[in-house]
This record gives C-alpha cells, sequence and structure tokens, in this order.
C-alpha cells in the first residue's frame, strides 16, 4: 500500500472511532433512561408516564379553485403522427 494513503487511512479510522464513541453514548443514555423505569416495574410500583408534548394546531388551508380542465376530443395516435409527419 503506497505511503500517500496513510493520511487517510489514520483520518478514517479516527472518524470511525469518533462514530463508535456517539452510537455507545447514545445507547448508553437510552438505559440510563429507561433503568429507572425497568427497576420500578420490577419491584411493583406504578410508573407514571412521561408527560408528551401537545400537537401544534395549524390553521386550515384556505381552498383555491382547481384550474380549468381541458378536454382533449381526440388524442394523436402513433400511427397518425407517423402519417402527419411522413414517415410513413
Amino acid at each position: 500500500m503506497p505511503i500517500e494513503y496513510a493520511p487517510r487511512i489514520v483520518e478514517r479510522h479516527f472518524g470511525v472511532s469518533d462514530e463508535q464513541q456517539l452510537l455507545a453514548g447514545g445507547v448508553l443514555d437510552h438505559n440510563l433512561r429507561v433503568a429507572c423505569i425497568a427497576k420500578a416495574l420490577l419491584d411493583g410500583r406504578s410508573v407514571k408516564p412521561a408527560p408528551v408534548a401537545a400537537p401544534a394546531t395549524e390553521p386550515e388551508p384556505t381552498p383555491v379553485e382547481a384550474p380549468p380542465v381541458v378536454v382533449i376530443t381526440q388524442r394523436a395516435r402513433p400511427d397518425n403522427l407517423r402519417e402527419r409527419f411522413g414517415l410513413s
């Protein structure tokens, strides 16, 4: 392996290490949050659910009139186009 790849390999190694540490931190955070609930359930105590934020209400959009519908009585078929352009 050429020596010019070494800085990129080292940079990628530390990038992957940082990602692994972030994932491990997220797992630890989750486990610490869930541990107290699991302990309370195992001890038989009742657990109050965490408060949930109320969803934001959005105003109803005003109705928009649809553009007029164009009625096409006869569509050009491929065989008609061939004749029209003189390809047949």
